[in-house]
């Protein structure tokens, strides 16, 4: 193989390879199928709503749109949170809205589990309480 071929040949290489990074950072399904923002999946995790947790067991099941329910496992190094806080499983609703980046090792491991109910500094749910400070709307 000649230097210039080998050299064309690495250069390919290395743009298929960066265009498939650049794809994925990007919320987009990388070359090859990688699961990337495609049908509620973010950065290699589903985004969609719990619709079971197990304390015991350590589990938490998340609904995507129409697909299938994933159930993850949880452990001591699986990260929590509420809103950007800091939470635990057993603060986990039914119905919370989640995104899950699973363990890149053990995919039905969770690593991180992050809650948001709106806005930037997240919103109580539906029916929950206004947040300390706010006027309730009139007529109520």
């Amino acid at each position: 193989m000649t230097l210039t071929r080998l050299l064309l040949t690495l250069l390919v290489a290395l743009l298929i390879g960066g265009t498939s990074l650049i794809a994925d950072d990007a919320g987009q399904a990388p070359a090859g199928g990688g699961q990337g923002g495609q049908g509620g999946q973010n950065r290699g995790g589903p985004r969609g709503a719990i619709t079971a947790i197990d304390t015991t067991a350590k589990t938490v099941t998340v609904k995507v749109g129409d697909k299938d329910a994933v159930v993850y496992t949880t452990d001591d190094s699986t990260k929590i949170t509420i809103d950007r806080k800091p939470a635990t499983l057993a603060d986990l609703k039914v119905g919370d809205p989640a995104f899950v980046r699973p363990d890149p090792n053990t995919p039905t491991l969770a690593a991180r589990i992050s809650v948001r109910h709106g806005g930037p500094g997240g919103a109580p749910p539906a029916g929950g309480a206004p947040p300390a400070g706010s006027t309730p709307p009139a007529g109520q």
